[in-house]
C-alpha cells in the first residue's frame, strides 16, 4: 500500500501530468482573419409584388459581383468554448431590358432600362460550446442576420412614354435566431487536419437560418495556419410590415481561403 500511494504521488507530481493540468487550466485561443469566401449566390427577394430573381453564378466573382469577408474567433478551456463568427457578403446584379417601338410609325414606347439590384448580407454569430465526444463540440447560441436589398432602375435614354428612373429598398432588416449545431476538429498529422461544422435555427426570425462549414487547415508551425475548404448558408424568411410583405430565400454556396493565428 505504501509502494502504491508513493508512486501514486510521483505520477502526480511528474512534468507530464502537470502539463495535463496546467494544459486544461489554461486558455487556448484561435483568429481565424482573414478569410475570403467567394459564393454562388441564387433566390428570390419580394416586395409587395415586386420580385427580384437573385442568381448570381460563381464565374461573375471575377467580375467583383459577388465577395464575402469572414473572421472567426474561438476561445477554449478544457472542453468549454466560447466563440464568434461575422461574415458579410456583398452582391451585385445587373440586366438589361429590351426597349419596345410602335408596331407603325416605329414610335419609342420605352427605350429599354438598366436594372440593378445591389444586396448586403451580414451574418454574425456568438456561440458556446462543449465537447461531448473526443474532438466533437456540441454548439448553442444566438445568430444576427443582417439584410438590406436595394434595386436600381434607370432608363437608357430619356425617350419613349415609359421612361423610369427610380431607386427603392426593398429590404432592410435585423433578424435574430437561436441556433445549435456540431463542430469537430482534427488533425490527421503535424500538418494537416480538418474541420467540419453544421448548425440551423430552432426559434427566432428566420423561417430557414442553416449553414455548412468544411475546412481543410494545413499548419505553417504552431501559431500560423492555413484554412481552405467549403461554405454553404441558406436564410429565408417572411416579414410583414403594415400592408407589405417582404420575402427573401438565398442561397449562398461557394468556396472560402483564409489564415488562422493560434496563441
Amino acid at each position: 500500500m505504501k509502494n502504491a500511494a508513493l508512486l501514486s504521488v510521483l505520477a502526480l507530481s511528474s512534468p507530464a501530468f502537470a502539463n495535463d493540468i496546467q494544459s486544461d487550466d489554461e486558455w487556448e485561443f484561435l483568429l481565424v482573419f482573414p478569410m475570403i469566401w467567394a459564393p454562388s449566390i441564387q433566390g428570390d427577394v419580394n416586395s409587395g409584388g415586386d420580385v427580384v430573381r437573385v442568381d448570381v453564378p460563381f464565374e461573375n466573382i471575377s467580375d467583383g459581383l459577388a465577395f464575402g469577408l469572414m473572421g472567426d474567433f474561438y476561445a477554449q478551456k478544457g472542453k468549454w468554448l466560447v466563440g464568434a463568427r461575422a461574415n458579410y457578403l456583398y452582391m451585385k446584379d445587373e440586366a438589361t431590358t429590351q426597349g419596345m417601338t410602335g408596331p407603325i410609325f416605329g414610335t419609342v414606347i420605352s427605350p429599354g432600362h438598366n436594372v440593378t439590384t445591389r444586396m448586403h448580407l451580414s451574418v454574425n454569430d456568438l456561440f458556446f460550446g462543449y465537447e461531448v465526444y473526443p474532438k466533437l463540440e456540441i454548439l448553442t447560441g444566438v445568430r444576427h442576420t443582417f439584410s438590406q436589398v436595394q434595386l436600381d432602375i434607370s432608363a437608357r435614354s430619356d425617350e419613349g412614354l415609359i421612361n423610369i428612373n427610380t431607386s427603392s429598398i426593398l429590404a432592410d432588416e435585423h433578424l435574430f435566431d437561436w441556433l445549435v449545431g456540431l463542430k469537430y476538429n482534427t488533425y490527421f498529422n503535424d500538418d494537416w487536419g480538418i474541420s467540419v461544422s453544421a448548425d440551423f435555427n430552432l426559434a427566432g426570425d428566420n423561417d430557414v437560418n442553416r449553414s455548412f462549414n468544411l475546412s481543410g487547415i494545413y499548419r505553417f508551425n504552431d501559431s500560423h495556419n492555413l484554412w481552405f475548404g467549403y461554405r454553404y448558408l441558406n436564410i429565408a424568411n417572411e416579414t410583414r410590415s403594415g400592408d407589405t410583405v417582404l420575402e427573401i430565400d438565398l442561397v449562398e454556396k461557394g468556396p472560402q481561403l483564409g489564415y488562422a493565428y493560434s496563441f
